[in-house]
């Protein structure tokens, strides 16, 4: 997904800890086999290959999260922004950024 994940288990029996690490990391990559933009066949990729062309039939779970991310946006004005194309040219989630992009960098952004 782009992003670093910490997986905390705490339990004397050792057993239980990698078998909850494994359900975390398998939750981790079911979820990212439907959202990622990076994984060609997730049902995101499909959606952004196919828009403005055709309608592409998703999950429900897809469909609730969409609807829900655009209630949490207008809900916060906007600071969170499910979209993520216009700003994948001056953000980068590899831990390699050492500063924030500027305003006028981020609005070029959003405008494409």
């Amino acid at each position: 997904m782009g992003i670093r994940f910490d997986i905390t288990v705490v339990s004397e029996d050792e057993e239980l800890v990698y078998i909850n690490i494994q359900e975390a990391t398998g939750e981790i990559r079911r979820i990212e086999k439907l959202i990622s933009s990076w994984d060609d066949k997730s049902e995101i990729s499909l959606i952004n290959k196919n828009a403005g062309i055709m309608p592409i039939k998703v999950s429900l779970e897809l469909f609730k999260l969409i609807e829900r991310s655009k209630q949490i946006s207008e809900i916060t004005n906007g600071a969170f922004d499910i979209t993520f194309a216009g700003i994948q040219a001056i953000w980068t989630f590899d831990g390699s950024m050492t500063t924030m992009p500027t305003k006028s960098q981020d609005l070029k952004a959003k405008a494409n």
